[in-house]
């Protein structure tokens, strides 16, 4: 053993498994969690081992011990409390204060819900304050990180792989190790439903596929041309970027089908058309991408085919958390969660017809 290796006893371990073992069950006030013989057979110890455990928990007000029943839980929430100082995950939002896109508020927010379930806290790090010697200090009191696909390669060099790292739609092939886990939205599957609204549609002499993003770049059908664009990197909104784009594509092809894979370009889009006179949704000739409950597109009846920000924060949170919860020889077999897309009202209804 080194030196300086902090020894704990088997009764504190044994503790810290009964407290974890509260949480993931989601054991709550009055739950009854086993008698002596119980805890002693489940972690494998000692019966003075296990009453020094349970005693140990007694004095922090979190179990209560009845004479001849058995263990129950008292206070939950002093365990929450105690427990979040030793979980706290940190999430490394790509976007800066000033330049916020609801749909990643959305999925943050959902984060930061769902982790607090499942016992753990969380500290966002907007894109102005990820510096690395901030982000060194406060290291030690972290178990996990969360970032999106374009902080994945820096995220994980800073840390030197040493602390496990959930990846939102990692680029690539990421290695599948006990400090990785990733999910990924199922651009396929979006791409393939995508397909089968537009073979839904009477036919168009032209239809234009508007990318925004490279990810987006699937085989397309003949009669489908292919326009790439990224607002991002012009000085304009994305909302500005579709009415610009509108505005020509009224100009060179009325008639045209249009398929955009961006919400807010489509807004704009769609706008420039209507102050024209021609209104793309009632005559079913424009698909978006984005949020399916996304506020201004269900109001506008925009189809869409997309993935929701608070149904992808919920399910990364239970991913990590129970990637969290495995030990550590064990996670590189877990499987890689896959987001299956959805579509809203207004799409659904054309896809079932």
């Amino acid at each position: 053993m080194r030196q300086d290796a902090k020894f704990v006893p088997l009764y504190e371990q044994t503790a810290e498994k009964i407290s974890q073992y509260i949480l993931q069950n989601d054991l709550q006030n009055g739950d009854f969690l086993g008698t002596l013989l119980d805890i002693r057979n489940r972690y494998h110890v000692s019966g003075n081992t296990a009453r020094q455990a349970v005693s140990m928990l007694e004095i922090k007000g979190i179990l209560r011990c009845k004479s001849a029943v058995g263990v129950y839980v008292r206070n939950r929430g002093i365990l929450n409390v105690l427990n979040t100082f030793s979980r706290v995950i940190l999430i490394i939002h790509n976007h800066y204060k000033n330049h916020l896109r609801p749909f990643f508020e959305l999925r943050l927010s959902s984060l930061l819900q769902n982790f607090m379930l499942h016992g753990y806290a969380c500290l966002p790090i907007y894109r102005e304050e990820l510096e690395s010697e901030r982000i060194q200090i406060i290291a030690p009191q972290i178990c996990g990180i969360v970032t999106g696909s374009r902080r994945y390669q820096e995220i994980r060099n800073l840390f030197q792989n040493r602390i496990p790292l959930l990846c939102i739609n990692p680029p690539g092939n990421p290695p599948a190790d006990e400090n990785s886990c990733w999910i990924s939205y199922d651009f396929q599957a979006q791409h393939q439903m995508a397909l089968e609204y537009i073979g839904r549609r009477p036919y168009r002499n032209e239809i234009f596929q508007i990318n925004t993003d490279p990810v987006y770049h699937f085989p397309l059908p003949d009669g489908v041309s292919t326009v790439d664009v990224s607002p991002k990197e012009l000085q304009e909104s994305a909302v500005t970027t579709g009415r610009r784009l509108g505005e020509e594509f009224f100009q060179q092809a009325p008639q045209g089908l249009f398929w955009i894979t961006d919400d807010l370009v489509s807004c704009g889009f769609y706008q420039a058309f209507l102050r024209h006179g021609i209104d793309l949704i009632a005559e079913k000739r424009i698909l978006s991408y984005g949020s399916p409950s996304g506020q201004v597109t269900q109001e506008m009846r925009m189809p869409v085919i997309g993935f929701c920000p608070m149904e992808i924060g919920r399910l990364a949170a239970e991913a990590f958390s129970a990637f969290l919860d495995t030990a550590p020889d064990y996670r590189q077999t877990r499987v890689p969660l896959l987001i299956p897309p959805a579509a809203n009202p207004a799409a659904l209804a054309e896809l079932k017809q």
